[in-house]
């Protein structure tokens, strides 16, 4: 068992914790991923927001909790729609996660942990701890 399923298996409250990481890191990655094929530096970012360089690097890093108001500033800034989709949730009962390992995307430090189904690092879970 890994350290990932200890710590679900620890209490429910920490799968809603891993959930809202889970969000956090996956819309700062989309943003990070926009910065990036607009060309636009952060310094940029933060002229338009009428905020700190400092204040876009916190934002974007992965370990604040984004307010709605906040994804929407940063969106009318880089020019961009925010959609939002709720689906139903996938039954994990029974997955474990095999591996883990530590990598650095878009400057956020995360953990892998892929599937026990992948080929590979295609199909995984990111949180940033």
């Amino acid at each position: 068992m890994s350290i990932l399923d200890q710590w679900l298996e620890e209490s429910a409250d920490n799968q809603i914790v891993l959930d809202e990481e889970s969000l956090i890191l996956e819309i700062a990655e989309q943003f990070w991923q926009q910065l990036s094929e607009s060309d636009t530096s952060k310094a940029e970012l933060a002229r338009r927001m009428g905020i700190s360089k400092a204040r876009v690097s916190k934002l974007l890093d992965g370990s604040n909790n984004l307010t709605l108001r906040k994804i929407a500033n940063m969106a009318t800034a880089l020019k961009l729609n925010v959609n939002f989709t709720l689906e139903p949730a996938e039954s994990n009962e029974g997955e474990t996660w095999e591996q883990e390992r530590v990598v650095s995307s878009s400057g956020c430090k995360i953990y892998k942990f892929p599937k026990p189904s992948s080929q590979g690092w295609d199909d995984t879970l990111e949180i940033a701890l």
